[in-house]
Order: C-alpha cells, then structure tokens, then sequence
C-alpha cells in the first residue's frame, strides 16, 4: 500500500472487470463494464453479484473484493474442518491437516487476488462433502435429499463454468 500511493492494489485486472461491472450495477443498474450499455464481460456471475451487493448496501470500495474473499476463506475453513472432523477425531491432525490446505492451495495469495477463486474452492468443497454420502449410498435419493446438493451444483457452475464437469459427473 505504501508503494502505491496509500491504495491497494489487485495483481489480475479481471478483479477491476468485476469491480467496474459491480459499480455500473449498483450504481447504474446496468450490468455493463460502463453503465452504457450492458456487456456481462464477466468469467464469474456470482462473484460479480456479491460485489454488486456490497457496493449497493456499503458504497464503492477498493476493498470489497478483499473482504469479500476474507469471508470465504474463514467459512473455507470452516467447512473444511466440519468435513474433517467426520473422519479425524485428533484436534492436532485437523489443525496440521487445515494449515497445510491452507498453504498448499495458497489461499492467502488467491484472498488477495480479489478473485472468486476462494469462493469456488469454498463451493467445490461444500458440494465434495455434499455428495460423499449419494456417492456411497445404494439408493437413488429423493429430490427433497438432493436438493442441497443440486443447489450447491448449480451455484458452483455460475461461479466458474468449468465447474460443470464435475457436477455432471456427481
């Protein structure tokens, strides 16, 4: 920041793509980079949307794709550690087990990418721990037992539309 001129900087300009497009909708509500015409020049809908909530409840700020990622990284870790502990009762394993998941992903340096990476994984996880127990049952669920599952899915996939792969085949 000090280098900067006091301002935070983002390293990908896809952050600022979100963030104008964020801007144009809270601002103009139109979903455009300009609030001129609508251009949805965005790789993550949803990203962009939770952006645009934060800009129309707490006005424009450089840092609200921080924040943003920050939120999901903690609730990250949380369902990684709900996940975990079903399978590790030792608070020392889960403990090792969450900071090497932590530098192995690298979640701080994709926190500080602004990006909806740590959402994704957030989502990839929660549908992971979501779908162990229709993958490993031997009846077909109900859609009431799937539902959570199906609404994680389709969440996941406006996130990154790559995501698609693997929710199809769950």
């Amino acid at each position: 920041i000090g280098m900067n001129g006091g301002h935070f900087i983002y390293p990908f300009d896809d952050t600022y793509i979100h963030m104008s497009i964020a801007r144009s909708a809270a601002n103009h509500g139109v979903w455009g980079v300009t609030p001129h015409e609508f251009a949805s020049a965005t790789s993550s809908p949803v990203w962009t949307f939770l952006l645009t909530a934060i800009y129309f409840l707490f006005g424009v700020h450089d840092t609200a794709p921080l924040v943003l990622a920050l939120i999901c990284g903690t609730f990250l870790i949380g369902a990684i550690y709900v996940g975990l502990a079903k399978y590790i009762k030792s608070p020392g394993r889960i403990f090792l087990t969450i900071l090497i998941l932590i530098f192995a992903t690298p979640l701080p340096l994709l926190t500080f990418s602004g990006m909806e990476h740590v959402l994704h994984i957030l989502l990839f996880t929660v549908f992971l721990l979501l779908a162990v127990p229709f993958l490993s049952a031997r009846s077909n669920p109900t859609l009431r037992e799937a539902g959570p599952l199906l609404a994680v899915g389709f969440f996941l996939i406006v996130t990154r539309y790559e995501s698609l792969f693997v929710v199809f085949l769950v």
